[in-house]
């Protein structure tokens, strides 16, 4: 097989839930907009989902996205100065595995703070009234009011120790 390198991209993270409606189970695509997968520009995240999801899977399709994926997952986690970099901008890489993807490990980056899924009523009134069966999960204000930005903390130390 071959590999297809290229400067790697930031795809949203998307992923499926199932809600409750009137009409019975629904499954919608939400999107965590604060929450990206690093992938080749060939292979993005949302179709390797959708070949792993198809009823008519082509085997050899999903093998050579997994090895873009595997290939691109051992080259960051084996660079720590990768690593160290994106940690630095306060966005790390981390392996994480999803399960609509049988477990299959991705790289994943997110904002130092975050966001969350609306409860199921919401998000059946936002796709009753959008007409669309996607939705964004929103900001988690807790998690943004008690973030901590470690460069202000140095700052601010370093700053009263320089005080008159």
């Amino acid at each position: 097989m071959e590999i297809s390198f290229g400067t790697p991209i930031l795809n949203s993270y998307t992923y499926s839930h199932e809600i409750t409606t009137r009409a019975g189970p629904k499954t919608v695509t939400v999107t965590a907009p604060l929450q990206w997968v690093l992938s080749f520009p060939d292979y993005p995240f949302h179709r390797f989902r959708e070949l792993v999801s198809a009823p008519k899977r082509s085997v050899d399709e999903i093998q050579v996205c997994a090895l873009h994926y595997a290939v691109l997952h051992f080259v960051v986690t084996r660079n720590p100065r990768m690593q160290s970099l994106f940690t630095a901008l306060r966005f790390p890489i981390q392996s994480e595995r999803v399960p609509q993807l049988g477990g299959f490990p991705v790289l994943m980056l997110r904002s130092p703070a975050g966001t969350v899924r609306p409860p199921d009523d919401v998000i059946a009134q936002v796709c009753k009234y959008s007409g669309s069966d996607t939705v964004e999960e929103i900001l988690d204000s807790a998690q943004w009011e008690n973030l901590e930005d470690p460069f202000a903390v140095q700052f601010n130390a370093i700053a009263d120790s320089m005080r008159l």
